[in-house]
């Protein structure tokens, strides 16, 4: 009995096929494992396969549904980056701009007449968290479209715009701290 084929898992790729587009990697990954399969039969019966088409078309189906299960691993790993990015991003747009329409609500409660430098404050911080969050979607935006194709350097090139996307939500959450420290310090 021979070994464990060479492409029975995704993340067995011969090289260069990272930079091969989606259609090439599909016929020569079925191709591949057609006359792999017809290699172990060949072995195991001691007989030519030329004779049993069943084998081949089996062969066929067996290694189009092994390539569409590679392929939906890898969409479905980049739909849930996608997921958590829209998620976060919804989470800091939300907490911001609900902070704005506080204070904005707290002016018009308490009828304020001049604007403080906590108010000043608070609002600069809350809008500069949008202004940073927005600028992380379109991050994600461009790291999830590199990710989702198949070549190796557009996704290390998606997942350095997902880092960089992270590092802005980073710096818009702290930009939140940073001003509702300073609007309770006021109310304190």
């Amino acid at each position: 009995m021979p070994g464990p084929s060479r492409f029975t898992d995704e993340d067995s790729l011969p090289r260069g096929a990272q930079s091969r587009n989606k259609a090439q990697w599909s016929g020569i990954r079925t191709k591949t494992l057609v006359e792999d399969f017809e290699r172990r039969t060949k072995e195991s019966s001691g007989s030519d396969n030329s004779d049993h088409p069943v084998d081949r078309e089996l062969a066929m189906e067996i290694a189009k549904a092994d390539l569409e299960l590679a392929n939906n691993r890898v969409l479905a790993g980049a739909q849930a980056t996608a997921n958590f990015a829209t998620n976060s991003l919804k989470f800091c747009q939300i907490l911001n701009g609900g902070a704005v329409v506080a204070l904005l609500a707290y002016m018009g409660s308490n009828k304020v007449s001049t604007i403080g430098d906590w108010l000043l404050y608070g609002f600069t911080c809350y809008a500069t968290a949008l202004g940073i969050t927005g600028v992380a979607s379109i991050l994600f935006y461009v790291g999830q479209h590199k990710i989702e194709s198949f070549e190796e350097q557009g996704r290390k090139t998606g997942i350095f715009f997902h880092s960089v996307g992270g590092s802005f939500l980073l710096l818009a959450n702290v930009s939140f701290i940073s001003g509702s420290i300073c609007v309770l310090k006021h109310f304190s």
